[in-house]
């Protein structure tokens, strides 16, 4: 079994850990989401059913960023950024379900964010919790390997 550090194995740059993956992966869609935001008019809706406004898809452009650069990060890193994301994740959510008014109308929120938010907050937090309490020295790649970590 090839010997896995803390983001990739030592001789494949493609292979990473779950959490730097999430990120990459998640850092792309918001980048993604953000651009296809600002071409939508003021109040518009993603995929028709998620509400964006300018304030909302410059907090979609900026996740993006902070997760794309913790996932070319170690996984540790990453780990931890999903964490962070998943608990402010989870407050977005709390608040929208609530109805606070500061935040459902500066991001234009609807009830399919609230529910969307709600599955972010649960993914980050099962993929960054679940690399954060692996074992000290080994770290699961995204392709289920498991391996020692360089020391």
């Amino acid at each position: 079994m090839a010997d896995i550090d803390s983001t990739r194995d030592g001789n494949n740059p493609l292979v990473r850990g779950m959490s730097s993956l999430t990120c990459l992966i998640a850092g792309g869609i918001f980048i993604i989401v953000a651009i296809w935001g600002f071409f939508l008019p003021e109040g518009g809706y993603v995929l028709g059913l998620f509400a964006v406004n300018a304030m909302h898809n410059w907090v979609h452009l900026l996740s993006g960023l902070i997760l794309l650069a913790a996932g070319f990060s170690d996984n540790r890193s990453a780990a931890i950024a999903l964490c962070v994301f998943g608990v402010i994740y989870g407050l977005v959510t709390i608040m929208g379900f609530a109805g606070v008014p500061w935040v459902v109308n500066m991001l234009n929120l609807n009830h399919a964010d609230h529910w969307l938010h709600l599955l972010l907050t649960a993914a980050f937090l099962v993929v960054g919790i679940t690399d954060l309490s692996s074992k000290p020295g080994t770290t699961r790649s995204a392709y289920g390997k498991i391996g020692r970590a360089h020391v």
